[in-house]
């Protein structure tokens, strides 16, 4: 019998829903050097924040049917990777599939643009063979201002400062200092350190320290 390869689903953030930016999907594909990447297209391209959130939370629903719909192998084989509201994508997703007893083999949440007391957050790390790695960043300028001023969801970003309490299955791992600087990035954000560090919830930074991780680096806890 031949063995399923692996797949990875990049599910991007705000405003980059539609099809991926330059040179994404080979981040996520040095990250995972032996799966297959597909990027999930959805529908958060709208420049109304409260709209894009509402619509992560309804995609959710139809990524979370097309897994459980996998046959078990393919779902077996399969990693979920969100950035930003992706992240939230992915975190609901796995909720869903946790509340119906199914699982894809990992999943990793990039600077998650989700309330940290989330009741999703607690159950996804039951829809994982392996830990869902959550890839945090309390400096992250986006999350920690834009998300805390405009969310209007009452709690800080799961991105920034990871949940109040321990989640099952869930490693939380604190983007290193030096991320802007040791990862590349294009455009103006490349003109300068300065911009790179206003930038720094850019998902280049997050796929660079993710592919660290997977390759061995031991993750910093929150």
């Amino acid at each position: 019998m031949a063995i399923m390869a692996a797949t990875v689903w990049f599910i991007p953030g705000w405003l980059r829903t539609a099809e991926p930016h330059e040179g994404i999907l080979e981040c996520v594909s040095n990250a995972f050097p032996e799966a297959s990447v597909e990027f999930k297209a959805w529908d958060g391209d709208n420049l109304v924040w409260p709209l894009s959130v509402d619509s992560a939370d309804k995609e959710s629903w139809r990524f979370a049917f097309e897994v459980a719909m996998m046959p078990p192998e393919a779902r077996t084989n399969l990693t979920l990777v969100g950035h930003s509201l992706g992240g939230r994508i992915t975190a609901r997703v796995l909720a869903r599939l946790a509340e119906n007893g199914l699982k894809v083999k990992q999943a990793i949440l990039m600077g998650a643009a989700i309330p940290a007391t989330d009741p999703d957050l607690v159950k996804m790390g039951l829809a994982t063979e392996l830990p869902v790695l959550a890839v945090c960043n309390p400096k992250d300028h986006v999350l920690r201002y834009v998300y805390a001023t405009v969310g209007g969801e009452g709690a800080v970003a799961f991105g920034a400062n990871g949940t109040p309490t321990p989640c099952t299955n869930v490693v939380e791992c604190v983007t290193p200092t030096n991320i802007t600087r040791e990862a590349n990035i294009d455009g103006i954000w490349a003109k300068s350190q300065a911009l790179k560090d206003i930038a720094n919830h850019h998902e280049k930074f997050y796929l660079e320290y993710a592919r660290r991780i997977l390759g061995g680096e031991e993750p910093s806890g929150m």
